[in-house]
């Protein structure tokens, strides 16, 4: 039997787990307790937003309990995570790269409700569980909330403790690559009540928030055979947790949200950006839209009418191959955890131009020449090994 912890959004504002199980903690009051100070105008204010917040979760994803595909208190601790996680990202502390905030998770989690309708169907046989469910949307809400710890006492005691550097040199690069790190364990304090990490994040079952915390782990690991161990099937009582399809719906979902509104104008003017990172953004930059349907996928890219023809080839076959490559990475090796529920998807393109598009340097229009180049001949070997393997050569 796994036990339920009620914890609040932030520091002074009670759970809003209330007696009657009202989802809208209309009854979030300052309490007389050792554990609760008078709120004062401040925290009146965020608990104002809080409320809000709950209110929002329960309009836009209400018919997740109406259809019964998470139950009432589950449901109740996803629209406190929701809220702590506004409060978290409320001021961004790292507007460099590609942006993390509240925003990116919401437009993951309609994704991949658009994408695959069937796992969230109450009768489809591969549905979701109620406990996957929780465990999939809190992740989805908490994935990212490690880069919040730009400037936070814990990032260099954790860099101390777990990556014996006692002295970080880039804070942002650090953040970038191991911000998974981080969030994972924001949860792991938040369930346990440490609070050396401040607000707390997750709120609900405890023995479901160490799957949570894996399943965001995971979408930061490179090497699939480190990848796997995320993956084994788990159990909340009797209830089997599918952890390999959840964290590759997480990657996939993150993935897909790689459009423009992702990317600072002022982080693509950056001087300090390295060539390779700037045209990493600038795949983000030139795709201007998503379009799901259960099953199928299209990317619109718009590139600089500017062009000639054969420059944009180039920008053409070098944006969509990476990007494709980027999407297909959490498909390939992971593809069993979606075909075993029996969902898969496929993925499109269109091609825009406009004139608001600006164009790559010439450096970096050289550097995409090249790589495409290479791409190509590497296929054309690839094929040509194939031909003699199958003894189709003269």
């Amino acid at each position: 039997m796994t036990k339920d912890i009620n914890l609040s959004y932030s520091d002074n504002i009670p759970a809003a787990h209330s007696n009657n199980k009202s989802f809208v903690a209309t009854n979030l009051q300052s309490e007389k307790s050792s554990k609760t100070e008078i709120i004062g105008d401040n925290n009146n204010c965020k608990k104002k937003q809080y409320e809000k917040d709950c209110r929002e979760f329960a309009k836009k994803y209400g018919f997740l309990k109406k259809r019964r595909l998470v139950s009432n208190e589950d449901f109740e601790s996803l629209g406190i995570i929701y809220a702590n996680v506004r409060e978290i990202f409320r001021e961004p502390r790292l507007n460099f790269f590609t942006i993390h905030d509240d925003k990116h998770s919401i437009r993951m989690l309609d994704n991949l409700l658009k994408l695959f309708p069937s796992l969230f169907s109450e009768k489809h046989p591969n549905k979701l569980n109620e406990k996957e469910v929780f465990c999939l949307i809190a992740s989805i809400f908490l994935h990212d909330i490690g880069v919040q710890l730009y400037g936070d006492s814990f990032l260099d005691e954790y860099c101390k403790k777990k990556c014996n550097r006692s002295k970080l040199d880039n804070k942002t690069y650090f953040l970038k690559s191991h911000h998974y790190k981080l969030s994972s364990a924001w949860i792991i304090d938040s369930a346990r009540k440490e609070d050396k990490i401040k607000p707390r994040s997750y709120v609900g079952n405890e023995a479901l928030a160490t799957y949570v915390a894996d399943i965001c782990f995971s979408h930061g690991v490179k090497k699939f055979e480190s990848y796997k161990k995320y993956t084994k099937e788990r159990k909340c009582g009797t209830i089997s947790i599918r952890m390999g399809l959840l964290c590759t719906l997480l990657s996939l979902g993150d993935a897909l949200d790689c459009y423009s509104e992702r990317v600072h104008e002022n982080t693509l003017k950056d001087k300090g950006l390295s060539d390779k990172d700037r045209i990493l953004l600038m795949k983000y930059y030139y795709v201007t839209g998503v379009n799901i349907r259960e099953g199928y996928l299209t990317l619109e890219f718009t590139f600089p009418n500017t062009l000639d023809a054969s420059n944009r080839k180039v920008y053409e076959y070098y944006f969509w191959h990476n990007t494709r490559i980027w999407l297909s990475k959490h498909n390939q090796k992971r593809l069993q955890f979606l075909l075993d529920s029996g969902i898969n998807y496929d993925v499109f393109q269109d091609f825009h131009t406009d004139s608001i598009k600006d164009e790559l340097t010439n450096k970096e229009l050289c550097k995409i020449r090249n790589d495409s180049t290479q791409l190509i001949n590497s296929k054309i070997k690839k094929l040509h090994g194939l031909k003699q393997e199958m003894g189709l050569c003269d």
